[in-house]
This record gives structure tokens, sequence and C-alpha cells, in this order.
């Protein structure tokens, strides 16, 4: 699983094109998540929650009526990216976040700020 994991993440987020499809992950929590990105709100209380390694990137998602909103947050120096057309592939770069001091669940920059708290 963690091949597949490690996969999803370099398609996702090394590769140009954001296009890896939302991935059903074993191991999901339930976590509290906050994302807004251009100053909009689309994620604020309960979310799946999915951490890729040790270095604390990760994959959140939450569920609407008709279609799902998520995120891959790449903790490495790589482009986060989130699937802003609600369809299914993270396609549009969120560009690179950087851990908020203040508030170590969140991360940001001038675009987005996505946070995830442990439930």
């Amino acid at each position: 699983m963690k091949a597949i994991k490690f996969w999803i993440i370099a398609a996702v987020l090394g590769g140009p094109a954001f296009l890896a499809a939302s991935p059903v992950l074993a191991g999901s929590k339930t976590a509290r998540c906050f994302m807004m990105v251009a100053d909009i709100i689309y994620m604020n209380g309960t979310c799946e929650f999915s951490s890729f390694d040790e270095n604390g990137t990760f994959f959140i998602k939450v569920e609407e009526r008709n279609f799902s909103v998520f995120a891959y947050v790449n903790v490495n120096g790589n482009p986060s990216a989130w699937n802003e057309a609600r369809d299914s592939h993270a396609h549009t770069t969120l560009g690179v976040l950087k851990r908020d001091p203040a508030e170590p669940a969140c991360h940001f920059n001038d675009l987005a700020r996505i946070c995830a708290w442990a439930e």
C-alpha cells in the first residue's frame, strides 16, 4: 500500500498536470478541517484525513451532496493541489504551502490556507 500511496503523491504533487484521481485510502481518519482558497471557504468542519508519510504530507476530503472537495497538502516543498472544478482530479495547484508556526495544523501561502486537526 505504501508504494501505491507514494505513486499517487509523485503523480499528483510532483507532476505538472496534477491529474491523480481522488483516492480511497486505507487508514483514513475523521478530522476537523478548514480549507480556504482565494478568500472562499470550501471546508470548515468534519472531513476525511489520510496521512501519506512521516513528514506530514496529507490528503483531506469532504463529501457534499453531488460532489466532493479534496486537496493534497505536500509539506516537502513541492506544490499542493486541489480539485477546484469539483471533479475527480486534483489538477489545480495551490502552490507551495508552508506550515503556520502559530498553528502547526495549518499550512498556508498567499492563495490558500488548509488546516487539519485530529478529532
